[in-house]
């Protein structure tokens, strides 16, 4: 999928509080997110609130660009929580 398609992937799951990232998927969401201004951020997911990472992904995913998506939505005063998570 392109970056693009993810996000149009997302807008049905507006109640979505904890979203969980395989390893393959978590970079190319990431992707997504970064791509995301201001006033997208709290369309996509409003309701999120966790987002957590499997494996040894998490640190490559906020190079990747869910850090700025972490920023864009706390400063919205929508704050995500993102985890490493291990199945």
């Amino acid at each position: 999928m392109e970056d693009a398609q993810w996000l149009e992937f997302f807008q049905p799951f507006i109640a979505v509080k904890a979203l969980y990232l395989s390893a393959g998927l978590a970079v190319r969401v990431a992707r997504a997110m970064q791509e995301l201004d201001w006033a997208r951020a709290t369309e996509v997911l409003p309701a999120l609130q966790s987002v957590f990472i499997e494996g040894s992904q998490l640190q490559r995913a906020l190079n990747e660009g869910m850090s700025r998506f972490l920023t864009t939505r706390r400063l919205s005063g929508h704050p995500l929580a993102i985890y490493h998570w291990e199945r």
